[in-house]
């Protein structure tokens, strides 16, 4: 006679191990969809935050070929920006992938320098401004712009804005009385 016993889950062990399971993806997924809203929030801010860097240090490598732009198009969650090298240039916010200028020349090689809402899901662009108008200019001497600042906020209502100074210095900061992802400064 055969003494082992059968192998398998009962009923009750399979009902338990379900239960515990759901318990778990109830906390879990909306950890998780806060965790990638601010991801993506925070990859918009720091790509606009990178090309600004850029721009300012095109601007004063080659200063001969003329200052550089950034030019920003739409608002909400339709908008884009582009770098371009003289005047504006002007990317298609409805997501066409669209040169229209919108390109920096460095050593002989135009570099195309447009960024897309569709790049950053669920993120949109709540307002830029800089003394006035949505676009900022890089001067080459020593790399000055147009003050200010560009507001992103994501779909679970967290929010970053990138500022831009005087004197071309950027950095990411939180809005006051906004929850925002960890490790950035107040305004």
């Amino acid at each position: 006679m055969d003494d082992r016993h059968p192998a398998g889950f009962t009923l009750i062990e399979l009902l338990t191990t379900l239960a515990v399971l759901a318990a778990l993806l109830t906390i879990a997924i909306p950890a998780m969809r806060q965790f990638l809203d601010g991801n993506r929030l925070r990859s918009a801010a720091e790509h606009l935050a990178a090309d600004l860097r850029f721009a300012r240090s095109e601007t004063i490598k080659s200063s001969s070929d003329g200052n550089v732009h950034l030019s920003i198009r739409g608002s909400g969650t339709r908008w884009c920006y582009g770098l371009s090298r003289g005047a504006p240039c002007n990317c298609d916010p409805t997501g066409r992938r669209n040169f229209n200028g919108c390109g920096v020349s460095s050593a002989g090689d135009t570099l195309e320098k447009i960024r897309y809402s569709s790049d950053f899901p669920g993120i949109m662009l709540l307002d830029a401004r800089f003394a006035g108008t949505p676009d900022t200019e890089f001067s080459s001497i020593r790399g000055t712009a147009k003050a200010g600042h560009v507001g992103f906020r994501s779909v679970q209502g967290q929010a970053l804005q990138v500022r831009l100074s005087l004197l071309g210095r950027v950095r990411i900061c939180t809005p006051t009385g906004v929850p925002a992802p960890r490790g950035y400064l107040p305004c």
